[in-house]
């Protein structure tokens, strides 16, 4: 991707942020992901510490 006031090409990722709820037995990420992103390779990273990590952790 290239801008108008940069000097050279960059990489950039889109990012989606939202939050995952609960959806029967399984969870869902709200908003949705766009349509343009269907099929593409994605990464899902927990920005909140987990209370289960911590009892393992220590």
């Amino acid at each position: 991707m290239r801008k108008k006031r940069w000097s050279k090409s960059r990489i950039i990722f889109p990012a989606i942020f939202g939050v995952i709820k609960e959806h029967g037995n399984s969870a869902r990420f709200y908003p949705s992901v766009p349509t343009e992103y269907v099929g593409k390779k994605a990464v899902l990273v927990i920005l909140e510490e987990d209370e289960e990590f911590e009892k393992i952790k220590n």
